[in-house]
């Protein structure tokens, strides 16, 4: 083999595995379509998993013909965290997905930096139960109850988030409190207060232990409340019976 050739051999290998590396994909934020770039997604996809990426959660919906599968692994420190859907495997009795998770380790050098692991692959609709199967870092992967997908989060903390009423909104004498939780016995607890903290009424509602969970409630308003309130949102623990995962949303009551 003579010189020329040589170099040509090993200008084509170098051309072969560039191409290879560019049709690599993160498994961190990229978007996939069992295994390949998707460039363009409907707004109403990229909306929801712009909804759905701070939250450890695995969906399923369909929207154009389409059955769009994602997973997000929430909100992480750094990078180095991934999500890989592995398969997508059309049983008889229920459509199985089996997802691994990874963590960085303990030496490895990594993104210092917030991140928002997730992925997305695209199949075809079905009626069948759709059931996820976690591998790896993680072995159980929540999932949605009660809704279809997950809609926009106003406010939240840990195992509750709120679709509604947003943070320094306008409503009625009739409140609607909306959103998803994952708690010790699927239980939401609330205060309505003024801005002095004087408590007005207590309640709660039911979303999911484990998996997340839809509730939904109105609150009606005393005739004799001021305008200006605040709706405190809040568990109780199950050890010592003290206040969890507490966080206010002040709103306006207009008539």
């Amino acid at each position: 083999m003579n010189y020329k050739r040589k170099i040509l051999i090993v200008l084509l290998v170098i051309l072969i595995l560039t191409a290879v590396a560019g049709c690599s994909l993160s498994k961190n934020n990229e978007v996939k379509d069992n295994g390949e770039n998707t460039p363009e997604l409907p707004t109403e996809i990229e909306n929801w998993i712009e909804n759905s990426k701070k939250i450890f959660l695995g969906q399923a919906y369909e929207y154009e013909d389409k059955l769009y599968i994602l997973v997000t692994y929430g909100e992480k420190p750094t990078g180095g965290y991934t999500v890989e859907i592995l398969e997508i495997n059309d049983k008889p009795e229920a459509l199985e997905i089996t997802v691994n998770f990874s963590e960085p380790e303990p030496d490895q050098t990594v993104t210092q930096a917030i991140t928002y692991p997730y992925d997305l692959k695209i199949a075809d609709p079905t009626d069948k139960e759709i059931i996820f199967n976690a591998q790896g870092s993680e072995l159980f992967l929540p999932t949605l109850l009660g809704i279809d997908k997950l809609e926009q989060i106003v406010a939240g903390k840990d195992g509750i988030m709120v679709f509604e009423p947003a943070p320094n909104s306008k409503t009625g004498k009739s409140v609607s409190f909306r959103g998803v939780a994952n708690t010790f016995e699927g239980t939401v607890n609330y205060r309505l207060e003024t801005m002095n903290d004087e408590k007005l009424l207590e309640g709660f509602t039911t979303g999911a232990m484990a998996d997340w969970g839809y509730f939904e409630e109105t609150i009606e308003v005393p005739d004799t409340a001021p305008e200006e309130l605040k709706l405190r949102i809040f568990t109780y623990s199950a050890e010592d019976g003290s206040i969890q995962n507490e966080f206010v949303i002040p709103f306006t009551v207009s008539e």
